[in-house]
């Protein structure tokens, strides 16, 4: 009848015992995360929009210059490389906007967002006081 699929608060950690409950499901053993896990998987997340970010700061030029070149030569036309540099300052600014949203590991409110202004150099949360890629 009714089928026991394990619940999500099954697979976290409980916070009363340090006991790490394995479960099977089919073949595959799911071993709930530690808090370091949660920690090291959310500062992976973070790592990776920076680099996103970087990476269309730092390719803009270039990528642009390249891609408006070869459009010029096939269209004679200037609209499509204005296309093309509004949607790429487009997807900056969403890259730049999720990095602003990360969310802290340790509190859950945003990581660089104090109760006023933006920190976009911020080595702490405002909220907790966690620095930046701590363990736990």
């Amino acid at each position: 009848m009714g089928c026991n699929k394990p619940k999500l608060m099954d697979l976290l950690p409980s916070r009363q015992s340090n006991q790490r409950r394995v479960m099977r499901i089919g073949i595959i053993i799911v071993r709930p995360m530690s808090m370091s896990d949660v920690y090291v998987e959310k500062w992976k997340d973070l790592r990776r929009r920076e680099w996103l970010v970087i990476g269309l700061f730092v390719g803009y030029l270039p990528i642009l210059a390249g891609i408006g070149w070869l459009l010029f030569r096939v269209t004679t036309s200037e609209t499509p490389i204005i296309i093309v540099a509004i949607t790429w300052m487009s997807a900056f600014a969403c890259a730049g906007l999720r990095v602003s949203f990360f969310r802290c590991p340790r509190c859950d409110q945003r990581f660089y967002m104090g109760k006023y202004f933006v920190m976009t150099l911020g080595r702490r949360c405002p909220h907790c006081g966690l620095q930046r890629y701590a363990k736990a």
